[in-house]
């Protein structure tokens, strides 16, 4: 009875070394796996190139001074030949050059050819209204998920209304 004991835990004993043998096989070859893979992408990182540019654009159309504010409207055109469907942000700068107001428009969808009339209200007017702290420039980035189709820079409107 007493061999038949000393039998057990020999086999016992031996099972558990061949399972924790395997487990830091099985920690080695991960360790090993995930010091090899590439490193993952940063919120810094270049947007990756799985879309192709497309020929977006945004035009300054006009000012109005609606209930004591500058509405700057733009005309969102895709002149691709394919539609597009994402985020467009506009970023209106002053003349000196300083970001005063983003807008993302998100999840507009846009048919080939045609184009979508956006606007932005805020309190500081064009520069004939606001000097150098008045909008001038509006700089304007089309995604679509997380990759840049097109960015472009251009004049602010200069017709109030």
């Amino acid at each position: 009875m007493e061999e038949q004991k000393r039998d057990t835990k020999k086999k016992t004993s031996i099972v558990t070394w061949l399972v924790l043998v395997v487990f830091v096989i099985i920690i080695a070859v991960v360790i090993d796996t995930a010091s090899n893979a590439e490193p993952k992408a940063t919120s810094n990182a270049e947007p990756s190139t799985e879309h192709e540019a497309m020929d977006i654009s945004v035009t300054s159309q006009n000012i109005k001074e609606v209930d004591g504010k500058y509405r700057y409207f733009f005309d969102i055109r895709n002149n691709d030949d394919r539609p597009f469907t994402g985020d467009i942000n506009i970023d209106l700068i002053s003349a000196e050059g300083k970001s005063i107001y983003a807008k993302d428009f998100q999840n507009a969808s846009i048919d080939a050819g045609i184009g979508k009339s956006v606007y932005i209200d805020i309190s500081t007017g064009p520069v004939q209204v606001h000097g150098a702290n008045g909008i001038q420039t509006y700089e304007y980035t089309a995604r679509v998920k997380d990759d840049v189709v097109k960015t472009g820079s251009e004049s602010i409107s200069t017709t109030l209304e």
